[in-house]
C-alpha cells in the first residue's frame, strides 16, 4: 500500500511538473506559435525525408527544422 501510494504521488507530481513545461523540441517555436502560425509535426522514416520535402514545396509548406523522436534521457538539451 505505501509503495503503491508512493508511486501515485510521484505520478501526480510528475503530470503537474510535465504541465507547466513547454515542450523542449517545440521551444524554438514558441513565437512562431504566438504569432499566429500553425506548427504541423510530421514524423517520417529518414528514407522519406525526400518525398516530405517535395510535398511541402507543392503545397509552399516551409520546413521549420529537422529532429529526432530518439529520447536520451541524460542527453544535455540547449534551451
Amino acid at each position: 500500500m505505501i509503495s503503491a501510494t508512493i508511486t501515485l504521488f510521484g505520478a501526480w507530481v510528475g503530470g503537474l511538473a510535465g504541465l507547466c513545461l513547454e515542450h523542449y523540441q517545440i521551444r524554438r517555436f514558441h513565437a512562431d506559435i504566438d504569432a499566429g502560425r500553425h506548427l504541423l509535426i510530421i514524423d517520417v522514416p529518414r528514407q522519406s525525408i525526400d518525398a516530405l520535402r517535395e510535398v511541402l514545396a507543392r503545397f509552399d509548406i516551409s520546413a521549420g527544422g529537422e529532429g529526432s523522436t530518439l529520447v536520451l534521457p541524460f542527453e544535455l538539451r540547449r534551451a
